[in-house]
């Protein structure tokens, strides 16, 4: 039964985290440039915080729903963002050579973020 509630606690930190970074592109594109037009320096910074803030909230998600070892939980999502970064190292369209990187550094700090804000009070679920 842990296992199956470890599987569920990160997919459930992955998905949150995920459908926070697409309405916040979405929004940021919307509003400052970026995907379909011209990427701005406006839209890039809004995109790295809100790349940062989702992780923190996908972290704490997944750490509080771990039924024990909240970090493993956070090191799993970490491992996933890099595999899923990975395969867009090189870029594309109008971004930057720099975005795949800045975008996984932020998403990395705000996983750690996140899953330190829950765990150094012990609030996983198992605990």
């Amino acid at each position: 039964m842990h296992l199956l509630r470890s599987i569920v606690a990160v997919l459930a930190g992955m998905a949150l985290m995920t459908a926070l970074v697409l309405a916040g592109t979405l929004v940021a594109a919307t509003n400052l440039g970026g995907p379909g037009g011209e990427v701005t320096d406006a839209y890039l910074a809004a995109n790295f915080a809100v790349s940062a803030l989702a992780a923190m909230v996908g972290g704490a998600v997944a750490a509080r729903l771990a039924p024990h070892r909240p970090w493993l939980h956070v090191a799993a999502m970490a491992l996933f963002m890099v595999v899923l970064t990975g395969t867009d190292v090189r870029g594309g369209g109008d971004r930057p050579a720099y975005y795949p990187v800045m975008v996984l550094t932020f998403g990395l700090v705000g996983l750690a973020v996140g899953g330190w804000l829950i765990a150094r009070r012990g609030e996983s679920v198992g605990e």
